[in-house]
């Protein structure tokens, strides 16, 4: 399927303008306001996938942080592959604390604090903290099960 970037360029700045940032080098593409998905209204105010500030030819997610009085220097840029393998790690980790299991994934992590495991398990199980873990899983559970990423992975 082509798209019609110009047609694209021309609504986007019509539809949902959300308040994300769009002076600054990570350019939106993609965005939500996070403290209306998390119920939280802390420093992290949206979330972007969008162009890299680093390299404008690149993708990363962003997550923009304000201090109350302006866009903070501590926001943060990730290329997108790198917050697949975040995710993976901390599926690893959830599996190891759950199951009790010492199998590491493709990353082949190592536990690096054996006394710092059971703190690790104590904030992870926290009620809060698991939920919104819980409730994002779930539903990228069920993103996976209803798209055909297989062949999205297998075209060129």
């Amino acid at each position: 399927m082509e798209v019609n970037y110009k047609e694209y360029e021309n609504n986007s700045n019509k539809g949902c303008d959300l308040g994300v940032p769009r002076n600054l080098k990570h350019k939106p593409i993609i965005a939500c306001n996070y403290n209306d998905y998390t119920g939280v209204d802390d420093d992290a105010k949206y979330l972007s996938i969008g162009r890299a500030q680093y390299d404008k030819n690149d993708v990363s997610i962003k997550i923009f942080r304000h201090t109350g009085k302006k866009w903070s220097r501590q926001s943060e840029e990730v290329p997108v592959g790198r917050v697949a393998d975040i995710t993976l790690l901390l599926l690893a980790t959830m599996k190891r604390i759950q199951h009790n299991d010492n199998e590491p994934s493709l990353l082949s992590e190592k536990i690096i604090s054996k006394k710092d495991l059971l703190f690790l398990e104590k904030v992870i199980n926290n009620t809060g903290i698991k939920s919104r873990i819980q409730r994002s899983l779930v539903e990228i559970k069920k993103i996976l099960n209803s798209s055909d990423f297989d062949n999205f992975l297998n075209t060129p």
